[in-house]
């Protein structure tokens, strides 16, 4: 803390002192033999974040485990079973991951923070390492129509390097792509030119001496090897910024292929396309060849599926948890609860024309079956969203009755042919032919139409059966069926877990949908804008459902600095490093970052390199007028994530009992400038989230006692697809004003002081 403190205090502040008097207080392809992760690495999940020391193989420590760690481990540990629950709920299956580095397929060398890889410069040419994304591809580009990595080299502290190799690599050898590599031609790099997947040009450095069936031996923690796919190296010296990327997407040439594009600073190097039937069943990973004194960072990461969070038109039950960013909703009941009828949700974005393709994956955890809906439905433009990817109590539906009305679209004849992308997920999929069933019937259409609405909806209730637990008996503790509310087909699977992918052409005004890849039924038509996607669940007791949106939570780099000229004297900025050196100008010493948000989502990371005291270090968001050497527990609308614990948002006290901090800790925010909402995160897990923010506001950082220390690691935009808001509040621009004005700690009021 810092020393002499003048300040008049009166009750309790957040750090335990005296507040001063009149202070406010205010989670596929998952096993169907691509998705599952062999390696054992948990980087789904938010943000999860895996720091290892340089030296060995040592692994994150556990104050750095993320959410899906820590519920494994909390269902791994013993428990009580109750009379009416035999056994526990279900760990979360995350759907929809943040892109990070495997330490299980990594090199043991390197170090692995968040989305950034380091190899520290100790010896003039050491052996190059491997960094390997916990990102399977194929997964991706089945179900969400393509990827696309960049990598960017941020540092190079021995110099440019004269080649670098990244590419795609597998766990396991692939023999059917050297037998079509031997009948093939030689090898050719020329941009456009279709190669076999191994022809990896001239370079003789790393993968580039990999062959399908040859597996190149790496130091990492799980002992795999690694196969050379889809590589190549760099033919023009590598510097710092350069940007590695890889593209994938289906084709149909001749047979479902995937085209693999590589590209050094835009320039292709290579492009091969790799048969679905050979590559379907290979778990392929992106990766780069690291080098000593080399950082290399997560640049961006897309599909051209659209990402959306699910939102409820109606109100708020317990039942219902949102996870993954609000990508996925989970439904959980127990024996004595009391439910009848639909919990619906909307995504939050409205389609007005193209054509757009996305999957859901749905999973029943729990023993008894249960029907989950999806599908489409029409809105309204000024409907969505209503809600944001960061709501605090994201509404979870749920009224006995749906509004909707009955649908008289006739549909029309089934496509003969499968898209590539159905294509790879079909050939992966451990389900066979499409499941189109009667077994069950549709409940007789009630009378779902509330005033003054008109919406219609298209889809899918799939039926998931459950799994009894051993001699119990199989008969379905919810006998009621679903409505058949619109144009709807119903389906039975016959495992625990499917994927159903939503194909919608609004030029051709019709809809299909796929499980696990093959078309259910016919096409739906007469489809019209504005549309949006939908979801529901059939409500009942002893449920423990969960529909995702399978995609990436893609990232684009944002590259936040320090801001030289909103810092503190008694601070020195190195870089993206921030220390508190002196107490001359005050107790509290605050630095802000170079850009302000007033619209769309933005994540950034801080890692807590040093600590002096418990509740000494504020990381939050601000006004760009914010005093740079005043206590921000001062401030009206205070948002900050206090060391020891203590989150506020505008002001209020949302989180008394979130876990401190301490050094080598990192802490994650995610502002939804668009909604005003914040989240706050420690080593990947959840701490507390509020809305009550509003205006310009910039990532701030202030300092309580002398030699504390952090490091910003980096800083992301998320590309969401919903409708962007109408910016209604204006306030005085921090930046652009002359030096003898002064605002207001709202930024609304101006002042001219000479």
């Amino acid at each position: 803390m810092g020393q002499a403190s003048s300040r008049t205090r009166g009750p309790f502040d957040d750090e335990g002192f005296a507040a001063p008097i009149g202070s406010a207080e205010g989670s596929v392809l998952e096993s169907q033999g691509v998705a599952s992760n062999q390696a054992g690495s948990g980087a789904t999940g938010i943000l999860e974040q895996q720091t290892t020391a340089t030296s060995g193989g040592g692994g994150s420590s556990s104050s750095q485990q993320a959410q899906p760690m820590a519920q494994a481990a909390a269902a791994a540990a013993p428990q009580q079973p109750a009379a009416a629950a035999p056994r526990p709920v279900p760990v979360h299956k995350s759907t929809a991951i943040i892109p990070g580095w495997s330490r299980p397929l990594s090199s043991q060398a390197l170090t692995i923070e968040c989305q950034k890889i380091t190899q520290t410069s100790r010896a003039a040419s050491p052996k190059e390492s491997y960094g390997v994304m916990e990102l399977e591809v194929m997964k991706f580009v089945a179900y969400c129509g393509g990827l696309t990595i960049k990598l960017r080299i941020d540092d190079l502290q021995n110099g440019p390097l004269d080649s670098i190799t990244w590419g795609l690599a597998a766990l396991k050898p692939c023999h059917q792509l050297a037998t079509n590599t031997n009948q093939g031609s030689s090898p050719d790099r020329r941009a456009g030119t279709p190669t076999g997947s191994y022809r990896l040009g001239s370079s003789q450095t790393g993968m580039n001496k990999a062959h399908p069936t040859t597996p190149v031996q790496v130091d990492n923690p799980s002992r795999k090897h690694l196969y050379g796919i889809c590589t190549t190296a760099t033919v023009a010296r590598a510097n710092k910024g350069d940007v590695l990327s890889m593209d994938l997407s289906p084709k149909e040439d001749g047979q479902p292929v995937i085209m693999v594009t590589l590209s050094h600073n835009e320039s292709v190097l290579l492009r091969a396309a790799l048969p679905c039937a050979s590559i379907a069943a290979l778990q392929m990973y992106p990766f780069v060849t690291v080098m000593s004194g080399m950082v290399v960072s997560l640049h961006e990461a897309l599909t051209p599926s659209p990402l959306f969070t699910w939102y409820s038109p109606t109100s708020a039950t317990a039942d219902i948890q949102m996870a993954d960013l609000d990508t996925c909703v989970k439904y959980n009941t127990a024996a004595t609860t009391i439910s009848s009828g639909v919990s619906e949700f909307h995504g939050s974005t409205t389609f007005t024309g193209s054509r757009h393709r996305w999957t859901v994956q749905l999973d029943n955890m729990g023993q008894h079956p249960g029907h989950i809906f999806v599908g489409l439905v029409n809105t309204e433009q000024s409907q969505a969203p209503s809600s944001s990817i960061l709501a605090a109590a994201l509404p979870a539906a749920i009224s006995n009755k749906m509004p909707g009305t009955p649908g008289s679209g006739q549909p029309a004849q089934p496509s003969g042919t499968q898209s590539p992308m159905a294509a790879v997920s079909a050939a992966t999929s451990g389900d066979g032919a499409a499941a189109f069933s009667s077994g069950f019937s549709p409940a007789p259409v009630s009378p779902l139409v509330q005033p003054g609405m008109q919406q219609h909806r298209w889809g899918v209730w799939v039926k998931l059966p459950g799994a009894p637990a051993a001699g119990a008996s199989s008969a379905a503790a919810n006998t009621a069926v679903p409505p058949q509310f619109g144009d709807v087909q119903f389906v039975e699977s016959v495992s625990n877990h499917c994927c159903i992918t939503v194909d919608l052409d609004l030029i051709g005004g019709y809809a299909k949908f796929f499980k696990n890849g093959h078309l259910l039924g016919q096409a739906f038509t007469g489809l019209t804008a504005p549309i949006s996607p939908a979801l529901a669940f059939l409500q009942g007791t002893n449920q423990h459902l969960q529909a995702g949106l399978v995609n990436i939570t893609k990232l684009q780099q944002l590259d936040l600095e320090w801001n030289p000229e909103a810092c503190s004297g008694d601070l020195r900025a190195t870089g993206r490093v921030v220390q508190k050196v002196s107490e001359v100008f005050g107790d509290y010493s605050t630095v802000l970052c170079n850009q302000g948000f007033i619209s769309g989502v933005h994540l950034w990371l801080i890692k807590i390199n040093n600590l002096s005291e418990p509740d000494s270090i504020f990381i939050g968001v601000c006004r760009g007028c914010m005093p740079l050497d005043q206590d921000p527990q001062d401030l009206r609308d205070r948002t900050y994530y206090l060391s020891n614990g203590v989150i506020r948002v505008g002001g209020r006290r949302v989180a008394t009992n979130a876990a401190a901090f301490t050094k080598g800790d990192i802490v994650g925010v995610v502002l939804d400038a668009d909604q005003g909402e914040i989240v706050f995160l420690r080593n990947g897990i959840e701490q507390g989230r509020a809305r009550g923010i509003r205006g310009r506001l910039y990532p701030f950082v202030s300092f309580d006692s002398e030699h504390d220390q952090i490091t910003l690691l980096g800083s992301y935009t998320l590309p969401l697809n919903r409708t962007p808001r109408t910016l209604a509040d204006m306030e005085w621009d921090t930046v652009g004003r002359s030096a003898d004005i002064e605002l207001s700690s709202n930024c609304l009021t101006a002042t001219k002081t000479s």
